[in-house]
């Protein structure tokens, strides 16, 4: 079966295909073409089914590089990083979300180390040694 067989007119399939280019280019963040594993693994978040809570910690998770069912400081920047870029991907491609001229104008990269800077510093987790469980971190996302 090929992707688009489900279509019964040329039309149609043209339309999918433009649909999927644009999901596919929300979560090609560095524009390889390519999906790889952090892309895929924050689409399968996103796009899944379940509360809020519950894509959280499915991405938390996926971060969890050692499985010590923490994030370290890196992990953490990582994990945050992917929720910017789910965000700034999901504006590029829908007007509605668009920030205006602050966002465009904002460095993904300083904003991430930024927010787990402040994650780890309300925590008073040094950067290196102490690392964040699922239950601090919504904790400090909530509170």
């Amino acid at each position: 079966m090929k992707k688009y067989d489900f279509c019964d007119t040329k039309s149609e399939e043209e339309i999918i295909r433009e649909e999927f280019d644009k999901v596919f280019s929300t979560f090609d963040y560095d524009n390889s073409g390519n999906l790889d594993t952090e892309e895929v693994a924050n689409c399968l978040s996103l796009m899944c089914g379940g509360s809020i809570n519950h894509k959280i910690y499915a991405a938390f998770t996926l971060f969890d590089d050692n499985n010590s069912m923490t994030l370290s400081f890196d992990e953490l920047n990582k994990f945050i990083k992917s929720v910017f870029q789910i965000f700034d991907g999901l504006r590029k491609n829908n007007s509605s979300l668009d920030g205006g001229e602050v966002w465009n104008k904002i460095d993904i990269k300083k904003l991430t180390l930024a927010a787990t800077d402040k994650c780890f510093h309300d925590m008073k987790l040094v950067k290196g040694k102490g690392e964040v469980n699922y239950t601090q971190f919504m904790s400090w996302m909530t509170g």
